[in-house]
Formats: C-alpha cells, sequence, structure tokens
C-alpha cells in the first residue's frame, strides 16, 4: 500500500509541477554554453628576440711567390633578431578535428649577425708567409614561409610546430694579403639565398580578446656563398672564397592580433 501511495504522490508532482511553474509564470533556467576559443582565422605580429649564427668560411689562392696557398675560420657571432609575422590558421572546420590546429604563417626578419675573422696563410696544413686571411659575414634580414600544426592542450593554449623554407640576405667580403698589398686578393659580395627553417613553440590567446602572445625557437640552415676573388696586382680573377651554410638558431617571443570571432558561436 504505502509504494502505490508513493507512486501516486510522484506522478501528481511530475504533472502538477511544470503546469504549476507555467500558471505563474516562471521560466525555465537556460545556460548557455561556455564560450569556447577558435583559433581559427588570420593574424598579424611583431616579433623580437635572440639569434646565434655560425658558418665555416676557407679561402684558397695562388700566391705568386709560393705558390697555392689556402686559409680557413669559423665565424660565431649573436644579435638582436626583431620583425613582423602574418599567417592564417584553421580549427574544427574544413574537415580539421576540433582541438587540432594547422595553418601557415610568413614572417621577416631585420638583424645584424655580423662577425670577423683572421686566419693565417697556410700551405699544405703549416702557416707560411706573414700574409693573413680575413673573412667577414654580416647577415642583415631573414624571411621564411612556413607550415604550422598544434594541438591545443588547454582551449586558449596552443603547442605547434612548425617547417619550411626560408632566404637571407647577407654581405660577405675577405682580403688575402700574400705579403702586402697591392700583392693581395679581394673579394666583396651580397648574397640572397634559399635554405630551409624548422623550430616550435607555444601560444596563448588572452581571456576572451583577439591578442596572442608567443614565444618560439627557429633553426635555419641557409646555402652559403662561393663568389670570386680579384686579385689586385694582376688583375686576375682567379681565387675562390667558400661561405659553407649559414646555420642561425632564434629564440624570441611576440605579440599577433587575430581578426575575427575569437570563440565558438559568435
Amino acid at each position: 500500500m504505502k509504494k502505490i501511495l508513493l507512486a501516486g504522490v510522484a506522478a501528481v508532482v511530475m504533472i502538477v509541477g511544470p503546469a504549476t511553474a507555467a500558471d505563474l509564470g516562471v521560466a525555465p533556467l537556460y545556460r548557455a554554453p561556455a564560450a569556447v576559443y577558435s583559433w581559427t582565422g588570420c593574424y598579424v605580429g611583431g616579433n623580437v628576440g635572440e639569434g646565434w649564427s655560425r658558418q665555416n668560411a676557407n679561402e684558397t689562392a695562388l700566391d705568386p711567390t709560393i705558390g697555392f696557398n689556402s686559409g680557413s675560420a669559423t665565424a660565431k657571432t649573436s644579435g638582436v633578431v626583431g620583425g613582423v609575422h602574418a599567417g592564417c590558421n584553421v580549427e574544427g572546420t574544413y574537415g580539421v578535428a576540433r582541438g587540432v590546429v594547422i595553418g601557415i604563417e610568413s614572417d621577416w626578419s631585420a638583424t645584424k649577425l655580423s662577425d670577423t675573422q683572421i686566419a693565417a696563410n697556410t700551405l699544405a696544413g703549416v702557416p707560411v708567409g706573414v700574409g693573413s686571411i680575413t673573412f667577414s659575414e654580416n647577415t642583415k634580414w631573414l624571411v621564411s614561409i612556413r607550415g604550422r600544426a598544434g594541438v591545443a592542450v588547454l582551449p586558449n593554449v596552443l603547442l605547434y610546430g612548425t617547417v619550411g623554407v626560408a632566404w637571407n640576405h647577407t654581405d660577405y667580403s675577405g682580403l688575402h694579403i700574400f705579403t702586402a698589398c697591392p700583392n693581395c686578393s679581394a673579394v666583396n659580395y651580397g648574397s640572397r639565398n634559399f635554405g630551409w627553417v624548422a623550430g616550435g613553440g607555444i601560444e596563448w590567446a588572452m581571456g576572451n580578446s583577439n591578442w596572442i602572445a608567443r614565444a618560439e625557437a627557429l633553426y635555419y640552415d641557409i646555402s652559403g656563398a662561393s663568389p670570386r676573388g680579384l686579385q689586385l696586382a694582376s688583375g686576375n680573377v682567379s681565387t675562390t672564397w667558400y661561405w659553407n651554410d649559414l646555420q642561425v638558431i632564434e629564440a624570441r617571443v611576440g605579440l599577433s592580433y587575430k581578426f575575427g570571432a575569437t570563440s565558438l558561436g559568435r
């Protein structure tokens, strides 16, 4: 009997309760779903950081007094790197799963990665003569176009990797003194070469705003240069200078502004 009574009371409450609320004009409680950040969209921004470069150089020349001789050196330097970037991301659309972000980005960075080294004249690896060889390099800017792919470890925190093509502008100069100028060889050469770049980073979308902060690291490997030098005394263009691949590590922070909606449903 008790079970029958309890079942009856429950049925009455289920029927009468909603009707009473409607009679009193009380609307049912509605909670909007929480906004979820969306990485989809395009952005522009700026970045600044530090760069470290390394490049090997060598030269072989025909010395009028002792014959062929050569020298080599390694440039190691660092400097401030700063510039601008722009790109676009896609998340949760166009076949990309929610929480997975893919995109493309391009950047341009100015710098002054400059170094000068002085090496001795060598013959068969043994220092010889009274002259010397001076190698100078000055990288003025770096450009890259990269694909990006990452995972939103939190709705507004993105971990990503990036890889693409890069190119540079580097000025090279050298002076090989056999005994004393004009018995020497000189070269001045501006180079724009291609290579590759890869790296990764983290981005943080700040609250529900359009601003995104980032920290990232990039590694560049760009082809060097092999200009021909001029022997000043004779006017012969016979000296060969070699600067091997330019390697640059860049660590930087940046700030971007994302256009459009910042969350799903906006």
